[in-house]
């Protein structure tokens, strides 16, 4: 008896599936990771950010350089893909500068335009 599917890994939550071999193609399996950037002063401010370009907060950057770091540390990382505000791009550098992999940015990956809620309070936000 031959398996024909296999099933895909649950990585953070995610939903998983069951996959045919004729999908994996020749490189084998390829695992998606999902990270958010790390904290901004807006963040630390309670303000949405949307699409404003703010950068992270010092507690951000130490976020980056230790726990988000550490958790990818023993996993093989090929290529990093990141939107591109500076507070994404900044979290992928630091997280990830000891993997000397590319990183790359592209505008499509960014989360809500908040219109003119941005920079306006996470409340008044999530009221709307």
């Amino acid at each position: 008896m031959s398996w024909n599917y296999v099933r895909m890994p649950e990585i953070a939550g995610l939903q998983t599936r069951w996959t045919h071999l004729s999908e994996i193609g020749e490189f084998g399996l390829i695992t998606i990771f999902l990270e958010g950037h790390a904290i901004t002063s807006d963040n630390e401010a309670g303000l949405a950010s949307g699409h404003n370009d703010i950068e992270l907060s010092q507690a951000g950057r130490s976020q980056a350089a230790g726990e988000k770091r550490q958790r990818y540390e023993s996993i093989k990382i090929d290529t990093v893909f990141t939107y591109d505000l500076r507070r994404a791009y900044e979290t992928a550098q630091i997280t990830f500068e000891c993997k000397n992999v590319p990183i790359i940015q592209d505008a499509r990956l960014r989360s809500w335009d908040y219109g003119n809620l941005t920079q306006r309070s996470r409340a008044e936000v999530t009221v709307v």
